[in-house]
């Protein structure tokens, strides 16, 4: 059999999960697999040797990336703002006029300032340098907690990431922040699929404890109305209900803050 998921933590998840609704899991390939404890024992050895196949090819990857820093080489990826790639090496080489905007940031940054017109003015440069037009037939993928997801240990805005595997692809969000100049913290990282569902439904629940947000009586009001919606347009309306989501990845928390006015932005009130 092949395992369903590359990580022993999510394998007990799951077989817990299956097991709490009743679940049977069927092995296409080992009809007689069933719940028995030496079923149990090579579910986890498989579960465990991917997750090591993994963490190996992560370990190599990230050696490799080191070696060609190294050695002064650039590592393939896009061009960072703030420099360019030199026609014939390849290499990366400051930008004057985009250094100045850089050093600038950080100064701001150091001393608290953070003004939204500037802010504006920058993303526009950004996207005025795009190199390609994004293709109309690209599958649009979403990502409801874009820049609302933080990571618990630095505080930065997580990223969505894709791996894929043959024809299929796994959503994430990640810590790859080097905002300030700081690395992003290491190894911190959640299934796309998992805090979004957690999200969606923790905001359907009576025992949402909520974070800097309104009254009681408000947000009964607003699990009323968010519970008229379906799970599609819930998913959709994460973005315009939730301030910030904060991402504990040590002390597996996960606390949620609604936005001023969520419960008008559903249609409630």
């Amino acid at each position: 059999m092949g395992a369903i998921t590359r990580k022993l933590y999510h394998l007990h998840r799951l077989l817990d999960l299956f097991e709490r609704h009743g679940t049977e899991l069927a092995v296409v390939t080992d009809p007689s697999f069933g719940e028995s404890a030496a079923h149990r024992l090579t579910s986890n050895i498989i579960a465990a040797a991917s997750e090591f196949q993994l963490e190996m090819t992560r370990e190599r990857m990230a050696d490799a990336r080191a070696a060609l820093k190294r050695q002064g080489r650039r590592v393939a990826g896009r061009v960072p703002f703030g420099y360019r790639a030199e026609r014939q090496t390849k290499q990366l080489v400051i930008d004057p006029d985009e250094a100045v905007v850089v050093r600038r940031m950080f100064e701001l940054g150091a001393g608290g300032i953070r003004p939204q017109e500037m802010f504006d003015q920058v993303r526009a440069f950004i996207e005025a340098r795009r190199s390609r037009v994004p293709s109309r037939t690209a599958p649009t993928i979403n990502w409801p907690l874009r820049g609302l997801l933080v990571c618990g240990e630095c505080g930065r805005v997580m990223s969505p990431s894709v791996s894929g595997y043959k024809n299929l692809e796994y959503r994430y969000y990640r810590c790859r922040s080097r905002a300030l100049g700081r690395p992003p913290c290491k190894n911190v990282g959640i299934s796309a699929f998992e805090i979004e569902e957690f999200v969606r439904t923790t905001l359907c629940s009576e025992s949402f404890h909520l974070v800097d947000t309104a009254a009681a009586a408000q947000m009964q009001e607003f699990l009323t109305a968010w519970r008229r919606l379906d799970a599609r347009q819930q998913m959709v309306a994460l973005a315009d209900v939730l301030n910030v989501v904060r991402f504990d990845p040590n002390g597996g928390t996960i606390s949620v803050t609604l936005a001023d006015g969520a419960l008008e932005r559903i249609g409630g009130g």
